[in-house]
């Protein structure tokens, strides 16, 4: 893509820029619709145990050990992380873009993209705080998780890319949408 635009002598930095506030928009649906999707899964645990509902209260009333391993998928409480991931990492780096696009003062082309991915980073970091992580890979060093790791490095190469535009961009872009 970066060797077609520069053929064509697009200013791909300034289309970056615009871009942002629409790149996050399908995936951040995505994630609203695998929230709402995970209630039909509840909803065929919800049909056996209402047939054995009587007893099954009994048993946890109980203690029995067993049948509270067997529901504690239905009966735990968790946090809704794919609502929190769809504020995060949708709605406000989203809202950080539209602010700095809109703005009076210009920016130099880069920068608005870069905010926006440095944004999204962070806001991924502290989203997965509220996730279970792959039962496979489990929490790693420093108590992170695989998504945390790739997300720091994710900042770090954004880091660079700060470097590139601020050492190598000399023009500013209007803050007016053209989208």
């Amino acid at each position: 893509m970066l060797l077609w635009v520069s053929q064509k002598k697009i200013e791909y930095l300034q289309d970056l820029d615009k871009a942002v506030s629409v790149l996050k928009s399908g995936t951040s649906a995505d994630t609203w619709r695998n929230w709402i999707y995970q209630f039909e899964s509840i909803g065929e645990y919800r049909r056996q145990i209402y047939s054995h509902i009587y007893s099954l209260m009994q048993a946890c009333e109980d203690g029995n050990r067993e049948v509270i391993q067997a529901l504690k998928e239905v009966i735990s409480y968790r946090h809704p992380s794919q609502i929190y991931q769809a504020f995060l990492e949708g709605l406000l780096p989203f809202l950080v873009a539209w602010f700095l696009f809109n703005r009076k003062k210009p920016l130099k082309p880069g920068v608005i993209g870069g905010v926006w991915a440095l944004s999204y980073g962070v806001m991924r970091v502290v989203g997965e705080q509220f996730r279970m992580p792959d039962a496979h890979l489990g929490f790693q060093a420093l108590g992170l998780t695989r998504g945390q790791w790739l997300s720091v490095f994710m900042l770090i190469c954004i880091a660079g890319y700060f470097f590139l535009v601020f050492k190598t961009q000399k023009t500013k872009i209007d803050g007016k949408s053209t989208l």
